[in-house]
C-alpha cells in the first residue's frame, strides 16, 4: 500500500492507496510543531495497527518546511522506508516553465500532473483552499505557469485583523448580494469576491492562450463551498492526492 501526505498550510491530508485505488483519507488541521512520533500515532489511526506493515511506499507534498522534516523521518523511523518528497528535481513527466522551477510548490506540481494526466491538456487545475491557485498546462504537457490569490478563509481573516470593528463571519453565502449587516456583507463580499475572480481568471487565460473552451478541474478544502457555483468545472475532490500518486508510480524505480 501507498501512503500519501499532502501537507498544506491549513490542512494535513494523508490517503493510503492500494494500488489505483483510494482506500481512506484523513484530514487534519496543521500544527507546525508536530513531532515524528506524533506522525506515527496519525498513520497508525488512518491504517490501524494491523496494516501498517502493509505500507510499501511514503510520497509527500509540503508547503510547511518543519512539517516536511517531522513526516519525512516518520517514514524513515516508523515505517522503515525512504520517502519520496516531491519538488521539481524528480521525474514529474511534465516540463515546468516557470523562469525558476523550485518556486513552484509541490502540491501545485502534484495538481497538475493529476490534472494532465488524467483528463489531458489544455487544462487548468484549480486549488481552491488557502490560497486560491490556478495552474496552466499545454496540451504538449508544458506547465506554463499560474496565478496564485488569496483563498476565501484567508481573505475574510485579513479583513478582521485589518478592521478594528469588523466580525469574524461563517463562510457561506448571504440570501442576498446586497447585504443589511456587516456580517451578510462580508460573507457577499468574500464568496462573491471569491466567485467572481475565479471565473473572471479563467476567462482571462483562455483568452491568452486563445482557447476558450480550455477545461478547468478543481479541488481544495474550500471548494465545497463554491462548487455549486462553477458551472462547466469537474470536481475532482482528491486531485492532489491523486497527483502524489502518479508521481510516487513515476518515481518508483
Amino acid at each position: 500500500m501507498l501512503l500519501a501526505i499532502n501537507i498544506g498550510n491549513t490542512n494535513v491530508i494523508l490517503g493510503l492507496y492500494r494500488e489505483s485505488k483510494l482506500l481512506s483519507t484523513r484530514r487534519l488541521t496543521t500544527r507546525p510543531a508536530i513531532t515524528s512520533d506524533e506522525c506515527s500515532i496519525l498513520v497508525q489511526e488512518l491504517v490501524g495497527n494491523s496494516r501498517v506493515k502493509n505500507i510499501t511506499g511514503v510520497v509527500l507534498s509540503s508547503v510547511v518546511p518543519s512539517l516536511t522534516s517531522s513526516f519525512e523521518a516518520m517514514a524513515r523511523s516508523f515505517l522503515h522506508l525512504k520517502p519520496l518528497t516531491v519538488s521539481h528535481k524528480i521525474n514529474t513527466g511534465i516540463e515546468i516553465l516557470y523562469h525558476d522551477p523550485s518556486q513552484v510548490g509541490s502540491d501545485r506540481i502534484a495538481n497538475a500532473v493529476a490534472a494532465y494526466t488524467k483528463f489531458g491538456g489544455p487544462i487548468i487545475a484549480l486549488d481552491v483552499g488557502t490560497a486560491t491557485t490556478f495552474d496552466v498546462i499545454s496540451k504538449e504537457g508544458k506547465y506554463l505557469g499560474g496565478v496564485i490569490a488569496p483563498g476565501l478563509k484567508t481573505s475574510a481573516d485579513h479583513l478582521v485583523r485589518v478592521g478594528a470593528r469588523l466580525p469574524q463571519v461563517e463562510l457561506r453565502f448571504p440570501q442576498k448580494v446586497i447585504g443589511q449587516t456587516t456580517e451578510t456583507s462580508i460573507q457577499s463580499g468574500v464568496l462573491y469576491g471569491t466567485l467572481g475572480q475565479i471565473k473572471e481568471i479563467i476567462q482571462r487565460i483562455r483568452r491568452e492562450l486563445g482557447d476558450g473552451r480550455m477545461r478547468v478541474v478543481a479541488t481544495g478544502g474550500l471548494l465545497p463551498l463554491i462548487a455549486d457555483d462553477l458551472k462547466g468545472v469537474r470536481k475532482e475532490e482528491h486531485l492532489t492526492l491523486e497527483g502524489l500518486r502518479i508521481l510516487y508510480e513515476r518515481n518508483r524505480e
